[in-house]
């Protein structure tokens, strides 16, 4: 059978760890994998499902890798079906067409473990989901090893979903492995985590990003490589910024902070425009994003570091330090990365557009 080196981009000292488990025949049966969207939480789940399981038939690695019950249980947010009441199972009120678009998703993740569910309405984890854990567990399928439950977005139970979960983790019965997948661990009841191995996944490499990428969705070598520097070791992040027209962004970018630096206020807002009509938040958090990292590339280049951002884009970067090699770039960074985080407050987007455009003009000024 495949090692997690062979079947899992990056993650080595994650892989490493769960790795010692098995090989110390000592598997936890709680675990939290935790770290940003997009790094290969889910698809480690799976892969150590059937690791765990490596004795097992090919006929019960299949059904591991099929996601299927008895041997895997995927949980994951649900939308409320129609007049859903409590008593209801998590899937019973869900009309023939709902419940077409729910599997189509898990068809979609089933052959794609990068892929990244996405139902409308889904916002949290149902109790009602919880409590078909205890029905999984009662079964007895003793014609396999480790039977698996993984949580994808742990962090969107309640209250009330993590506590009736507490409940099937404080005694977990024999065979049975417990994966809670988040990128918000904080927001996991204490009780929760003080049962669990919390395993840490790191952001992957542009290189990992680039062959995901290619491999899994299918892009191009030259947009998965360029893309992969903006993506902050995230999947997800990669492929958002490939459906928002990530090379009309950093074409922007570029636009803005000419404009800002040189302080044509009135043209580099005049960019900005387009981004604040559509009131489009998530194109305006990667454009501010990217400035971020164009200013940090600044500092890089001038303390001799490698891996820049916009190395397509480096001689903006070049030009800059050799005509302003005496600014100071980090106090204005940090007030660029303040603005970044009013973004959350509701704050409107025309005031941090000005204030950012101030700020540019400002590094010049001094």
């Amino acid at each position: 059978m495949s090692s997690f080196s062979e079947t899992v981009y990056g993650q080595s000292r994650a892989l490493n760890t769960l790795r010692k488990f098995i090989e110390a025949h000592r598997v936890p049966q709680s675990l939290i994998f935790y770290g940003d969207e997009g790094v290969g939480k889910f698809k480690s789940a799976v892969e150590f499902a059937k690791l765990i399981n490596k004795d097992a038939s090919q006929f019960h690695l299949k059904q591991i890798s099929n996601h299927s019950e008895p041997f895997f249980k995927h949980i994951f947010p649900l939308p409320r079906g129609k007049n859903e009441t409590g008593e209801n199972g998590p899937t019973e009120k869900f009309t023939e067409n709902e419940m077409q678009a729910i599997q189509d998703e898990i068809s979609k993740k089933v052959k794609n473990p990068y892929y990244s569910i996405s139902i409308e309405k889904a916002n949290d984890i149902k109790i009602s989901s919880i409590r078909e854990v205890k029905r999984f567990i009662s079964m007895d399928y003793s014609d396999i090893k480790y039977r698996v439950i993984v949580i994808s977005d742990a962090h969107l139970m309640n209250v009330s979903s993590q506590n009736a979960l507490l409940k099937s983790l404080e005694e977990p019965p024999e065979g049975i492995i417990f994966i809670l997948i988040t990128d918000k661990i904080d927001s996991i009841l204490p009780t929760i985590q003080s049962r669990c191995w919390k395993i840490r996944f790191e952001p992957l490499s542009n290189d990992d990003i680039s062959k995901i990428l290619q491999e899994y969705f299918n892009i191009s070598e030259e947009i998965a490589s360029s893309v992969a520097n903006f993506s902050d070791g995230s999947v997800n992040k990669a492929l958002n910024l490939i459906d928002n027209n990530y090379k009309e962004l950093i074409d922007s970018t570029i636009k803005i902070l000419r404009y800002g630096l040189a302080g044509k206020y009135h043209t580099a807002l005049a960019e900005w425009d387009k981004y604040l009509e559509e009131k489009d938040m998530n194109k305006m958090v990667h454009l501010i994003a990217m400035i971020i990292k164009w200013l940090d590339d600044v500092v890089k280049h001038k303390t001799g570091l490698n891996g820049l951002y916009f190395e397509e884009h480096k001689d903006t970067v070049e030009k800059f330090n050799a005509r302003f090699p005496e600014v100071e770039i980090q106090s204005v960074l940090n007030k660029i990365n303040h603005l970044y985080s009013l973004l959350e407050r509701n704050v409107t987007l025309n005031i941090i557009a000005m204030n950012i455009i101030f700020e540019l003009h400002s590094i010049v000024r001094r």
